[in-house]
C-alpha cells in the first residue's frame, strides 16, 4: 500500500506521476469539461454568425428570386388573361358574323315576303276590279232579263236580228232553241247570255 500510495502525509507514486504533469486528477476532469464547454460555445457563435452571414449573403439573392417569380406570376397572368381575351374577341366575330348571315336571311325572307305582299295586294285589286266588272254585267244581264220577261216577242225579234248580223239565216235556228228562248234572255250559238241595253232593246 506504502509503496502504491505512499505513507499517511506523503504524496503518492501516482500523484507522483499526475504531478509530473503538471495537472492534478481531480482539476484535470474539471478543466476538460470547462474546455470543451468553452469549445461548444465558440463552435455555437461561429454557427451564429455563419448564418447570419448567410443570410445577408442570400437575402438579394432571395428577393430577387421573389421578384422573379412575381414578374413570372405577372407573365403568367398576363398570357392567361390575354388568351382569355383572344378567346372572347374570337367568339365575338363568331357571334357577329352569324348574326350578319342571320340578318341578311330575314332580310331576303322579308324581301321575299313584301313580293308577295304586293304580288296578292296587285292580285287582290286587279280580282276586285273584275268582280266589279262582273257585277256590273251581271246587273245588265239582270236588267235585260226582266225587259225579255216582259216582252218575249221582242226576245225573238232579237235574236233573229243578232243571227242576221252573224250571218246565219233566220230558217236555220232551231225551233225549240227559240221556243226555249221565249221569256228569256237571247244567248249566242255558244250558249253565252248577249247583254242587252234597254235603250237598244227599245231600238230593236
Amino acid at each position: 500500500f506504502e509503496a502504491e500510495y505512499g505513507s499517511f502525509g506523503a504524496m503518492s507514486p501516482r500523484e507522483k506521476r499526475s504531478s509530473s504533469h503538471g495537472v492534478k486528477p481531480r482539476d484535470g476532469h474539471e478543466s476538460t469539461v470547462q474546455s470543451l464547454k468553452h469549445a461548444l460555445d465558440l463552435e455555437r457563435n461561429i454557427v451564429h454568425l455563419l448564418q447570419q452571414e448567410l443570410g445577408h449573403r442570400l437575402a438579394p439573392r432571395a428577393e430577387g428570386l421573389q421578384a422573379e417569380t412575381s414578374q413570372m406570376r405577372r407573365v403568367q397572368e398576363d398570357r392567361e388573361s390575354r388568351s382569355a381575351l383572344e378567346q372572347l374577341l374570337l367568339m365575338e366575330r363568331e357571334t357577329s358574323e352569324r348574326l350578319r348571315r342571320e340578318n341578311a336571311a330575314l332580310k331576303t325572307e322579308r324581301d321575299l315576303l313584301s313580293t308577295q305582299v304586293e304580288l296578292r295586294a296587285g292580285g287582290t285589286k286587279l280580282l276586285r276590279e273584275e268582280l266589279a266588272e262582273a257585277e256590273k254585267e251581271l246587273k245588265g244581264l239582270r236588267e235585260t232579263f226582266r225587259l225579255l220577261q216582259r216582252h218575249p216577242a221582242m226576245a225573238r225579234d232579237v235574236w233573229r236580228e243578232s243571227e242576221r248580223v252573224r250571218g246565219d239565216s233566220p230558217s236555220m235556228a232551231s225551233p225549240s232553241r227559240a221556243h226555249h228562248l221565249d221569256g228569256f234572255a237571247p244567248v249566242d250559238r255558244y250558249g253565252v247570255v248577249l247583254p242587252l241595253s234597254q235603250e237598244r232593246f227599245q231600238e230593236s
